[in-house]
């Protein structure tokens, strides 16, 4: 069975899962690296993002957008997903 990352919600909304470097990065880290990431996809020619010569945000960036904000909130992630976070990437080595 694969292990998918951290999951990230509000109660019992979920906004998705980060992979374990970012779990070890921090809220903060992990947050950033998303955002970089998104800003970087917006100048992508996908059909998602450009329309009639103007650019459309997709659901893609919608979700990562919530996802960042979430994860600016929260003040750092339990020991336990810390921990989970640390074996699984040395299991990878």
């Amino acid at each position: 069975m694969k292990k998918i990352g951290m999951q990230i919600r509000d109660k019992v909304l979920l906004y998705g899962t980060i992979c374990p470097e970012c779990v070890l990065r921090g809220p903060k880290g992990a947050a950033k690296r998303l955002n970089d990431r998104l800003l970087a996809r917006m100048d992508e020619p996908s059909g998602a993002l450009r329309r009639s010569g103007w650019k459309k945000i997709g659901r893609l960036q919608v979700l990562t957008a919530l996802k960042v904000a979430a994860l600016e909130e929260t003040d750092s992630f339990p020991l336990e997903a810390r921990q989970a976070a640390v074996r699984e990437l040395r299991e990878k080595r």
